[in-house]
């Protein structure tokens, strides 16, 4: 766990002014592909890589990283649909042997532990919504948030104030927000009547780590919040005609009730029929889609796309899409006659459900039926890279190509 350099997510900081994203490197050791006295061993070695001569902590925050994912997981019976036995076996006595031989290890979540680093080696007080401190009130329309301070080493006093900067939580739309305010101890020090996007953030005085400070935001309509089971179709900020139940026009006098703009294929320079380094094409994801995606929709309590990562795959995707473009595929949208093999990428930005983008991919290897091109994806309005990397294709023959 490290701070990343703002555009290269591997490069790990040398000067705290240069910090970016934090940055969690992949376990060295994949869960399900080891035996429990060789995971057992691993995770000895990266605890021990935390202390000191003596046996004590080293000073700072110290991860030990390990994911999985259900997808992956096996049953003893092997299958995929089994939940008993084998993998997840193996997973109740690893934790089972660190909760009891190493008590001192807490568990924690990837956020948990990302705000813990932040706390410990922020240059500069930050500040955060703690979504699970969350109250509605005033029937849904009123959401109240604590704001919890980063950076405990910082001073914070009268004749050490600091001015800091708080996003209100992520799932909410611009849209759906009348007003935000922050209150400190109940008294109001900073307000702002509407947001213009989803990462608009507001800077409020502090000068008493006492004080509670709090997020308040006032809704336009009642809404589903991320404490609840479900969304209601009531609360949705889609148009009323897509809600369950709701009375439906023909076809010949109805209008549009949600227009979601199409991908498109921008620029395609070839030199000839045939593809060769140097050709390349751009296409575009107009805004719209990743935001119907990534709601509930037609009375669903789930957002559309769940289960399909649309905020990391669309990025890759639409760069690949470039990619079959630049070949020749006569159907880059749905590529057929190129198909892609692999994927090598970097999120340098993230992306949000308001995002348009722009991807643009350049042959740069060509060798009989596969070529190798590189990939770039950027935010449609403010140009900045959101992705970069590089594919491989297969050129697919008449008789294989998928429908």
């Amino acid at each position: 766990m490290y701070f990343c350099h703002p555009d290269d997510i591997e490069r790990e900081i040398s000067d705290l002014s240069q910090a970016g994203l934090v940055q969690f490197k992949a376990p060295d050791v994949n869960f399900e592909t080891v035996a429990l006295d060789q995971l057992t061993a691993w995770f000895e070695r990266r605890r021990g890589d935390a202390l000191l001569p003596d046996g004590s902590v080293a000073p700072g925050v110290h991860a030990i990283v390990q994911l999985t994912h259900a997808m992956v997981m096996k049953g003893g019976s092997g299958r995929m649909q089994d939940t008993e036995g084998g993998d997840f076996a193996k997973l109740d006595k690893h934790l089972e042997y660190v909760t009891t031989r190493r008590p001192e290890v807490q568990f924690g979540t990837m956020s948990e532990v990302a705000l813990e680093f932040l706390d410990y080696y922020t240059p500069v007080l930050a500040a955060v919504v703690e979504p699970e401190t969350e109250r509605v009130e005033d029937d849904g329309r009123l959401l109240r948030f604590r704001i919890r301070l980063l950076g405990s080493t910082i001073p914070v006093s009268a004749e050490r104030g600091h001015l800091v900067a708080v996003r209100p939580p992520p799932w909410l739309l611009p849209e759906q927000v009348e007003s935000v305010q922050v209150l400190s101890d109940g008294r109001e020090m900073a307000e702002q009547s509407a947001l213009s996007s989803s990462s608009t953030s507001l800077r409020f005085p502090v000068s008493r780590r006492g004080a509670i400070y709090e997020l308040v935001v006032h809704m336009r309509h009642p809404v589903g919040t991320a404490s609840e089971e479900g969304a209601c179709v009531e609360q949705a900020e889609f148009p009323a005609h897509l809600a369950a139940g709701s009375a439906s026009q023909s076809t010949e006098s109805a209008e549009p009730i949600f227009d979601v703009p199409c991908p498109r294929v921008v620029e395609v320079h070839r030199a000839g029929a045939e593809p060769i380094p140097g050709d390349w094409a751009s296409v575009l994801l107009p805004p719209g889609l990743l935001r119907l995606l990534m709601n509930p929709v037609a009375g669903a309590s789930e957002p559309l796309g769940r289960g399909m990562h649309p905020l990391g795959g669309f990025p890759i995707a639409i760069a690949a899409c470039a990619a079959a473009a630049a070949c020749g595929d006569p159907e880059p949208l749905t590529p057929r006659a190129w198909q892609v093999e692999h994927v090598h990428a970097r999120w340098c930005k993230p992306v949000t459900q308001e995002s348009g983008m722009l991807g643009k991919a350049e042959l740069v290897e060509v060798k009989q039926d596969r070529v190798r091109a590189h990939l770039e994806t950027f935010d449609e309005v403010s140009g900045e890279l959101l992705l970069s990397g590089t594919a491989r294709l297969r050129r697919v023959s008449g008789d294989a190509r998928q429908t």
